[in-house]
């Protein structure tokens, strides 16, 4: 599940610029060919969202170079997601009511690691810069909600690229022990392992009754102000 978040137009008709910031999910399997791979793209900055367990347990295999920073978001970690699996009586719908749950938990309580996030984001010494995580499909992908939320691309677009990481997740390769259990259980773990619209509109409706709108929350509890999210969009847009 990895990927250039590069080429969305805004609102306004200005591209991202390519090659600034990549997704991905976790990078501890990588190959020498894999890591060959994400050196010759320059990057120079990773933040990981992964928790210190789990980082630790399956550490990131790239250049040494390449400068490591942890942001731990413990909502969606493996270990979170194997908790759920744990649930023997489990079913589809309480599967994406977790799921839900614990998007609105990272909205509510990783403010800091995401205002964190943007603050990488507004040196441009980092760049460019990969968001990974395990999966890369639900911390990555609401991180990568906000970032191009703030730099003006259309709510739209970035729900497509949200669901972008269905095509490249395998999930019957993720949950393999599910296959022998009952066909409720894996209809719930494919809930756990897949992305979902349901997910991230969800997600998108909280935030807007609560704080009235996305941008707002992004501004007052990430506190991303106007003046940097120019800077933000000088860096990562193509001049018009």
């Amino acid at each position: 599940n990895f990927r250039d978040l590069g080429g969305y137009f805004t609102k306004t008709d200005r591209q991202m610029r390519w090659g600034m910031i990549f997704r991905s999910g976790d990078l501890s399997s990588a190959t020498l060919y894999d890591q060959e791979k994400i050196r010759r793209l320059n990057i120079k900055t990773i933040i990981d969202f992964r928790t210190d367990n789990t980082s630790k347990r399956y550490p990131i295999l790239v250049h040494p170079n390449i400068k490591k920073i942890s942001l731990p978001i413990i909502q969606m970690d493996s270990k979170a997601l194997d908790d759920m699996m744990l649930d023997k009586n489990l079913t589809q719908s309480d599967a994406v009511r977790k799921i839900q749950d614990s998007y609105i938990s990272i909205v509510e309580n990783s403010k800091e690691e995401l205002s964190e996030m943007f603050e990488i984001l507004l040196d441009f010494n980092n760049y460019p810069i990969l968001i990974s995580g395990s999966l890369g499909k639900d911390r990555v992908g609401l991180a990568c909600f906000f970032i191009l939320s703030a730099i003006g691309i259309s709510q739209n677009v970035i729900v497509n690229d949200y669901m972008l990481s269905q095509e490249y997740i395998n999930v019957s390769n993720v949950a393999k022990e599910a296959q022998s259990k009952p066909e409720y259980f894996q209809e719930a773990v494919t809930a756990i392992f897949s992305v979902r619209p349901s997910y991230i509109n969800y997600t998108i409706d909280y935030i807007n009754q609560k704080y009235g709108s996305v941008d707002n929350y992004i501004e007052k509890e990430l506190n991303l102000s106007t003046q940097n999210k120019n800077l933000l969009r000088k860096y990562l847009l193509y001049n018009q």
